[in-house]
């Protein structure tokens, strides 16, 4: 049931939507090129866990964005290699982005067929924040609360809080195929400030 002040189908005026944290109207996206128009991706780009080659078409731009139009498109076959191998689609951090912050990652994910093949217990597609800690790798931050197998196949948007401490260098933003087999959309990727 719904309590609305008047009769059950007037809803206007009926509630407040607030989210926590707040997300300024009109902030700028901190990333570069998230929604992949450009025939050059650049700054993002293909990178991997291992120092094998990584197979032609990992990842590539197709139309077959959200609303038709581009997007990218990561994919894996080699169920022997991905139980070790991660492909990672990533960004520079811009220099906007500083610590300590609040930041909303944003991104649209689509899983072609059914589900993506775990390659180990971790196998997912999954998004996050790396820092830089003393000049060393500090970590991931939201990599776990992103993980998933499959969006029904459909198109699936995805926003994730993620608080930046003190003391750390944000380094990059990754969306990544983790140990597992099949096919990845990604678009409409954003990173924006929360508001304090």
């Amino acid at each position: 049931a719904v309590k609305t002040g008047g009769t059950n189908y007037d809803l206007a005026g009926g509630g407040v939507l607030q989210l926590d944290p707040r997300v300024a109207a009109g902030a700028p996206n901190l990333l570069t090129n998230g929604r992949f128009e450009d025939e050059d991706p650049a700054p993002w780009h293909l990178t991997t866990n291992g120092k094998e080659p990584t197979p032609e078409n990992t990842a590539q731009r197709v139309q077959l964005g959200r609303r038709g139009d581009w997007c990218v498109q990561l994919q894996a076959d080699d169920k022997e290699a991905m139980k070790k191998r991660v492909f990672k689609w990533i960004s520079p951090m811009p220099e906007g982005v500083v610590a300590p912050g609040t930041y909303c990652l944003s991104y649209e994910v689509r899983v072609v067929g059914r589900r993506l093949v775990p390659g180990d217990k971790s196998g997912s597609f999954n998004s996050y924040l790396h820092m830089n800690r003393n000049g060393k790798s500090g970590g991931n931050l939201g990599q776990r609360k992103a993980m998933l197998v499959t969006t029904g196949e459909r198109w699936l948007r995805r926003d994730f809080v993620i608080d930046v401490p003190e003391h750390v260098t944000p380094s990059m933003i990754s969306l990544q195929l983790h140990r597992a087999t099949g096919t990845v959309l990604l678009d409409n990727v954003s990173l924006i400030r929360c508001q304090e």
